[in-house]
């Protein structure tokens, strides 16, 4: 990104290399430089083939995930970049990309399989929101141009829609709700509390994921224009986490 569109308020957008290193992604070097994660910030961090990157680069996300800032510690002392992005990352299935088809067979142990997903790690996926699969798309779907589909400018009016009500509900940002903030945002009814109970219990979902949990759903109410967050918004919600609530 330049420091014209900067100037300018558009939102960054980094999409760096699986070979980067974790200097590369976090920041590092004498003198302490910036790295993609602060480049990032207020805007996207794109990593495409995410199990190729090096999972001692993947893991130092962890931080900025949290806390939306990088720290490195040197000799010379401490040095601070802030790294608030949103952190969207892609995958194949397996080495081979066919794990799951419908059509072409895996060829990959399953031990290799397994190895290939493990490279995010646990901990990585659970400071994740949304996990969704997305199918290999029929090619006369990408070749009919009169193929209805809903376009990114209908996405954006949603999303302003639900930021705008959510700003009149509450005076901070749904990622910032924790705790007893997050739950009085959500307002759940008794049905709603003991399914997020159960579910937390069957799906053994950890603090932290439970609070992510509720964000989401949180949002996904924003979407319906509901000041309060219903079970359907849950279950929603719930259905993002597939891999990470069994984590």
């Amino acid at each position: 990104m330049d420091e014209q569109s900067a100037l300018s308020g558009v939102r960054p957008f980094r999409a760096p290399h699986h070979s980067a290193s974790v200097a590369g992604l976090v920041g590092g070097g004498a003198p302490p430089r910036a790295g993609e994660a602060s480049l990032a910030h207020n805007g996207v961090l794109f990593l495409d083939e995410m199990p190729e990157f090096a999972p001692s680069a993947l893991q130092c996300l962890r931080q900025p995930l949290e806390d939306g800032t990088v720290t490195l510690v040197r000799a010379e002392g401490r040095i601070s970049f802030p790294a608030r992005f949103t952190l969207v990352g892609a995958a194949n299935p397996c080495p081979c990309g066919f794990f799951g088809d419908p059509d072409r067979q895996c060829r990959c142990p399953p031990a290799v399989i397994e190895r290939y997903a493990n490279r995010i790690g646990g901990p990585l996926m659970d400071r994740i929101d949304l996990h969704v699969e997305v199918p290999r798309p029929d090619p006369s779907q990408l070749l009919d141009m009169s193929h209805s589909t809903v376009c990114s400018r209908d996405l954006r009016d949603l999303v302003m829609s639900a930021r705008a009500f959510a700003a009149i509900r509450e005076h901070r940002a749904t990622a910032m709700l924790a705790g007893s903030e997050l739950l009085a945002a959500c307002d759940l009814e008794t049905n709603g509390a003991r399914f997020v109970e159960h579910a937390a219990r069957v799906h053994h979902l950890s603090g932290r994921a439970l609070t992510r949990l509720l964000r989401v759903a949180r949002t996904i109410a924003d979407i319906d224009r509901n000041t309060r967050v219903g079970v359907e918004h849950i279950a929603e919600a719930l259905s993002y986490r597939t891999r990470g609530a069994a984590q």
